[in-house]
């Protein structure tokens, strides 16, 4: 008998490990790929202009000898460099805003890949050297209007601040000796990541009878130090009537361009982990396109470069938009249109309310107490035992209850095998005399599902949590919190040490030591098979996740201490 379950216990534990990446794509997570596929002939170097090279041959007349002119801006929330090539093209864009006088989002990579901890978040760079983020092009982008514009407006100078709700507004234009013209016309705030662009254009005598699209060319930079974990997350989105399609590189190989011409396309957007591009425009378009190339950029050997555009049967017309650049926080991104929390990480749709919950529940007490995002994931692993406390006490008092059960529901099941009628009457009488409900044993974790895969989540790829301390040698509740590397890497595991998920394995442990005295010696060989297991998968989470179950499951033992203790 003890082989049978030995042998049982190993399937289910191999099964078990089948599952997890199904588990993760139920809940709506990517579990980060563990290999990059390397293929150097598919690799350039961000100095070389591939695309300039072809725009450069179109046949667009130039209207004068302007010189490409830059003026630097600076708001709350960001600085930008802008130049007036494509009528206002962004160069250099970095997040400067601060909460509590600290800059709100430190740790990036400079224009030459090298990373750094401190100093404010490069979200944008014009690595291919393009002119276009954004500008309007023809023939899938085989030609783009990234002239220089004249600059219409007067400016005292060309560094520029805005502070609250101070507007800059500029007029650039362009114009051929055909008669043909761009006007742009841009409106900044100081208190907003939104930029809203006019642009008024008639390119018929140069380009009869060819489609204008509106391109962004040069992607978002990447901001986090795990590159595959950020990987896991970037893409290019379009979406049309709230149905999303999207694609991903995470290899050396480009991705050519896609063209998606069903129904008309209402946005577009770019992301990386924590912060994204997306171009809203006043009407949708008639089709739009993504595509992706690879940048050796730094020490990096896969660095995307997303190209988005909406295309529209006109060449000659009236096109408003909006940009947003910026991080995926929920308040700031409904700001700019709720729609584009179509591209954040909340789950499966099932999971979804309970996530938005929990990150709804997470910032009031952030905002109400102004304390420590750690201490609030204390505080919040107390609240949630508060009120899964009932639960799990009604769940354990029937583990203890089938202690009493077991013995005597296995002589009725013995005796009554042959009449399956008799025996449910029998068990039934039998349950009722202990009050004992099968049902409420699993019940429990059942009902506590949801918010559990919401935690999950949550707090593996919300922005909030991102660079924000805990305590000692927790810097960032947003990354793993490694003590040290280990000269070799483990599968699974990583090739360094956090201390969390050690914790949170004795924790679980320990919890499970108590909820499981009834249990057969099959069931927990498996239980404790992922707890080890949990300990790998966890060394390489961030640690505000790693912290809330750690408190959780150290809450739950002592609730079951106390249950027993009374009981």
């Amino acid at each position: 008998m003890n082989m049978s379950r030995n042998i049982t216990a190993a399937i289910l534990m191999f099964l078990v490990f089948l599952m997890i990446p199904i588990y993760l794509d139920f809940i709506g997570v990517e579990p980060p790929k563990e290999h990059i596929e390397k293929d150097k002939s598919q690799q350039f170097s961000p100095i070389k202009n591939e695309l300039q090279t072809i725009s450069s041959d179109s046949p667009t007349p130039r209207q004068f000898d302007i010189k490409e002119k830059i003026i630097n801006i600076t708001t709350e929330l960001f600085e930008l460099q802008l130049s007036n090539r494509s009528g206002g093209s962004m160069l250099n864009y970095k997040l400067v805003g601060v909460d509590n006088e600290k800059l709100q989002y430190t740790g990036s990579y400079d224009e030459l890949g090298e990373y750094y901890e401190d100093g404010p978040v490069l979200l944008h760079a014009d690595l291919l050297n393009l002119g276009c983020s954004p500008c309007l092009s023809i023939d899938g982008g085989n030609a783009m209007m990234n002239e220089p514009f004249e600059l219409i407006t007067p400016l005292s100078g060309e560094k520029i601040v805005l502070l609250g709700d101070e507007e800059l507004q500029l007029h650039y234009r362009f114009e051929n000796e055909l008669g043909d013209f761009i006007d742009r016309k841009i409106v900044l705030v100081g208190n907003s990541y939104n930029i809203d662009s006019n642009m008024h254009f008639n390119l018929s005598k140069t380009y009869p009878n060819k489609d204008i699209e509106l391109l962004w060319g040069s992607g978002i930079m990447p901001a986090e130090k795990m590159v595959v974990d950020e990987l896991s997350y970037s893409g290019a989105y379009i979406s049309s009537q709230g149905d999303i399609e999207y694609i991903s590189q995470t290899s050396t190989g480009e991705i050519k361009t896609n063209q998606y011409r069903e129904g008309h396309t209402d946005w577009f957007a770019i992301r990386n982990k924590f912060f994204a591009l997306s171009i809203f425009p006043d009407m949708p378009s008639h089709y739009s396109t993504l595509s992706s190339k690879n940048v050796m950029f730094g020490e990096r050997e896969v660095t995307p470069i997303y190209q988005a555009s909406l295309g529209y049967k006109m060449n000659q017309g009236l096109l408003n938009f909006t940009t947003y650049l910026g991080p995926l926080d929920v308040d700031w991104v409904n700001k700019f249109n709720p729609e584009v929390q179509l591209i954040m990480n909340f789950g499966w749709s099932i999971i979804q309310p309970f996530s938005k919950l929990v990150l709804w529940l997470l910032k009031i007490m952030r905002e109400a107490l102004g304390i420590n995002y750690g201490v609030i994931l204390i505080l919040f692993a107390l609240l949630m035992r508060i009120v899964t406390g009932p639960l799990t006490r009604k769940g354990y008092e029937s583990s203890i209850k089938m202690k009493t059960v077991a013995p005597l529901q296995k002589e009725i099941q013995e005796k009554y095998k042959n009449d399956p009628q008799k025996l449910q009457q029998e068990l039934g009488k039998l349950w009722k005399k202990h009050g004992f409900n099968p049902a409420m044993s699993c019940m429990a974790p059942l009902l506590q599902m949801p918010l559990l895969m919401a935690f999950f989540i949550v707090f593996r790829s919300t922005v909030e949590f991102r660079g924000q301390p805990f305590f000692g040698w927790i810097t960032d509740l947003s990354q793993p919190d490694y003590i040290f590397s280990l000269p070799f890497s483990i599968p699974m595991y990583g090739s360094a040490v956090a201390i969390l998920p050690i914790l949170m394995g004795i924790s679980m442990f320990l919890t499970m030591r108590v909820s499981m005295q009834s249990a057969e010696e099959s069931q927990k060989y498996v239980m404790y098979f992922m707890n080890g297991f949990f300990i790998l998968i966890f060394n390489t989470f961030p640690s505000g996740l790693t912290l809330y179950y750690t408190v959780y499951n150290f809450l739950s033992y002592q609730q079951q201490l106390s249950i027993k203790k009374n009981s």
